[in-house]
């Protein structure tokens, strides 16, 4: 699984602070990109190639919910897709 989700990590900008790592326990392991400190960046390039022109498409983005002022994820579409940018509270 490591490497599906660290082939979507673009190459620019570069990732900033963030790092594959798998957390948990054998019973609940939880795998993802994690930035630990505040202005962690990372973006993510999906592969749209298949697709028509301006044809829509969702999707998913998984978080972990913590302690409260955990951290917060904004998300915003760039190059030729477009999305309303959003700010997820952790």
């Amino acid at each position: 699984m490591g490497e599906q989700v660290t082939g979507l990590v673009a190459e620019s900008p570069p990732a900033r602070g963030f790092a594959y790592k798998v957390e948990g326990s054998d019973a609940k392991t939880k795998p993802g990109l994690i930035g630990t400190k505040p202005g962690d960046s990372v973006g993510l390039c999906l592969d749209v190639s298949r697709l028509q022109p301006a044809q829509p498409f969702v999707v998913f983005l998984g978080h972990l919910i913590s302690y409260e002022h955990m951290g917060a994820v904004s998300v915003k579409c760039l190059g030729e897709c477009e999305c309303k940018d959003e700010t997820v509270e952790g």
